[in-house]
């Protein structure tokens, strides 16, 4: 197997971290807050640390499997393979974990603005994580 150039797993990581940062801020306290607000399930005051932290280790997490698993195949087969491994699991630890154990106004409505999230999320920061392995020059 090839050695992949550090560069590309720096570059991956911030291709998960930036998006994510972006579109879950849009989503979540822009375009959908009063639908988050009117669940009435979120802290006031955020624990920053915790978000970070998962933020930090799903960010190197996927880029890793990207380039573990799937570094062989051409860009679209490492995106929509990556895809299909990272949406579910997105899906069960961030929708249907949470749905199940949280109280909330309303299962349906977390339920639906959640995997849309997670959905929008994912099809953008799979197809850039994998572009980092498949744009850069090769060592």
């Amino acid at each position: 197997m090839k050695e992949v150039p550090f560069i590309r797993h720096i570059l991956a990581f911030l291709s998960f971290v930036i998006p994510t940062l972006i579109i879950g801020f849009t989503f979540k306290f822009k375009i959908f807050k009063e639908e988050y607000d009117a669940l009435n399930m979120h802290r006031e005051n955020i624990a920053l640390l915790f978000a970070f932290g998962s933020l930090f280790i799903q960010g190197v997490f996927w880029p890793y499997i990207c380039s573990t698993l799937f570094l062989q195949d051409s860009f679209l087969r490492r995106t929509l393979k990556l895809f299909s491994l990272a949406f579910p699991l997105g899906f069960s630890f961030g929708v249907c974990v949470i749905a199940a154990k949280h109280v909330m106004t309303s299962l349906e409505d977390f339920v639906v603005l959640e995997t849309g999230f997670t959905l929008i999320m994912y099809a953008v920061v799979c197809p850039l994580i994998s572009m980092c392995y498949t744009v850069l020059p090769r060592r």
